[in-house]
């Protein structure tokens, strides 16, 4: 009796032991886990949501790394290629300094069939832009000014020279520690001739934050933002856009697929579709407040009316 009581729970311990194997092996085998490295601007806006809208749509865990910059995820990133599987928040002053060779050649996406056709060119021919990386927002920058008569001009040259005559100072961010300092400071080297005398009208800030700061508590006439800033002073009419003829520079923002992890190519392809949705877009608009890069039904559409001036790499050279 005793021998047949010894046998049978051998036997009952080795099923069990099969039977937790099994179920290790299909979780494993069911699990889905996309490591994704990004700033905080993207986390802190829209991190949550979209997290969770991921995980009730394809049963799978998005696990963030979130540094406090743009500018670190490219170089967190090309210190430990092999621990993220997708870059998101970089804009072409990373670009510039990225190493092609860790990221994953993204053309085959592009040929299937979109949600939402683009809104703008995304395929610049002279540099690897189409090749690795995918847009998912975009929007221009701008000035808004308060109690100004005129807010249309046909240069930057122009405008500067009419907040010098008028004496209204402006709040633009550093371009060391800001996107928008830095593509204010393109805009400049482009436009530029020799306006040194109006720069007296410029009040740099440390951050957009602080600027923003100085024009809500009216110690400046105006600040540097991006356009989708007018959504905020729609009721408003003392706040006005500026808008230049001959174009403002435009900020997109991509993310990019490791060459140096397993990622399979369906979760790439779900991802890119994912950013793609009506959903995630709208969701984009409402919370990091950049403009959709794919076309979208939304309520703001008559305020996307600015000149926009498309970057590429060779721009930064």
């Amino acid at each position: 009796m005793v021998r047949i009581l010894s046998y049978l729970a051998i036997v009952f311990i080795t099923l069990s032991s099969l039977t937790v194997f099994y179920f290790q092996k299909s979780e494993i085998k069911n699990s889905c886990q996309i490591r994704i490295l990004t700033s905080n601007s993207f986390y802190n806006g829209i991190g949550e949501d979209f997290k969770s809208l991921y995980s009730k749509k394809y049963n799978c865990e998005l696990q963030f790394v979130v540094v406090s910059g743009a500018n670190l995820i490219t170089n967190l990133f090309l210190k430990k290629p092999d621990r993220f599987d997708v870059l998101m928040g970089l804009d072409l002053f990373q670009i510039k300094k990225m190493d092609t060779s860790y990221l994953w050649d993204s053309s085959s996406l592009k040929y299937k069939p979109a949600s939402h056709s683009v809104a703008h060119e995304v395929v610049e021919n002279q540099d690897n832009l189409s090749k690795y990386y995918l847009p998912y927002d975009e929007a221009p920058i701008t000035f808004f000014l308060r109690n100004s008569d005129k807010n249309e001009f046909e240069n930057l040259n122009m405008f500067l020279h009419y907040a010098h005559a008028n004496k209204l100072s402006v709040a633009v961010p550093l371009k060391t520690t800001s996107v928008l300092g830095s593509l204010f400071d393109l805009w400049l080297k482009y436009n530029i001739a020799d306006l040194k005398h109006e720069f007296t009208q410029i009040k740099y800030a440390k951050s957009w934050s602080e600027g923003f700061g100085l024009f809500e508590r009216e110690i400046v006439d105006g600040f540097l933002s991006f356009e989708t800033s007018e959504i905020f002073y729609l009721n408003d009419p003392k706040i006005k856009k500026v808008k230049i003829k001959e174009g403002h520079p435009n900020l997109k923002e991509y993310f990019s697929y490791s060459s140096k992890t397993n990622l399979p190519l369906q979760q790439k392809k779900n991802f890119y579709e994912f950013i793609k949705s009506e959903e995630v877009q709208s969701l984009i608009l409402k919370k990091n407040y950049m403009w959709p890069t794919y076309n979208i039904n939304h309520e703001h559409k008559n305020l996307r009316n600015l000149n926009v001036i498309e970057l590429n790499q060779t721009t930064l050279d």
